[in-house]
This record gives structure tokens, sequence and C-alpha cells, in this order.
């Protein structure tokens, strides 16, 4: 069972965020990637191997990242019914860093 929490970001509108990295079926997105694969060795079995090595590394940097940037990603990678934690760590890491570089941009003053 996913921990949830509850992020509060407009009254009356709340926002479900997982506490944990969420519990993804990555079969279907295997059974495609073994099907349509082109390189050599890459199958059904390697592709879910990746998912899992990709989930565990996801779990001790998981509270990097803030609750919209979770949502918005684990939402965003589900889409179409194949997500996956690969897409899901992408998703996160260019969120992470435009928040980044967004906060070294100076603000701009009006004149």
């Amino acid at each position: 069972m996913m921990d949830i929490a509850k992020l509060a970001i407009a009254p009356g509108l709340l926002l479900m965020v997982a506490e944990n990295v969420p519990k993804l079926n990555v079969v279907p997105s295997c059974q495609t990637a073994g099907r349509e694969s082109i390189v050599a060795g890459r199958n059904f079995y390697t592709c879910v191997a990746d998912e899992h090595a990709a989930r565990d590394k996801l779990g001790p940097i998981w509270h990097y990242y803030t609750p919209v940037e979770k949502s918005q990603c684990t939402q965003t990678t589900s889409i179409g019914g194949s997500p996956s934690y690969i897409e899901l760590t992408v998703c996160l890491e260019f969120m992470k860093e435009a928040r980044e570089r967004k906060a070294l941009i100076p603000a701009v003053r009006e004149r």
C-alpha cells in the first residue's frame, strides 16, 4: 500500500502525493520493449531488471524532489498505461534541474 500525504495547494484543492516511491506496473512497457527491441540482448527480462534497478536507486533520493514534481512526473510517466521508473527518474531530474536553474536567475525588477 502506498503512503499518501495530502498537500493543500489552494483553498479546497488537495494534491495527493506519495511519501514513498510509487509502485508501478512496468510489465506492459517491458513487454513492448522486449517485442520491439533493436538492441541485441535487450528483452523483457533485462527491461524488468533495469526498471527494478531504477526503482531501487530512486528510493534513497525520493525526498529530494518536491511534492509537485513527484505528482506531475508520476502522472506523466503513467499516461498510456505503461509506466516506467526510468522515465519517472528522468522526469524528476529535469524538474529538479529546472527548479535549481530558476533559483539562480535573479528576479526581474519592475521599472
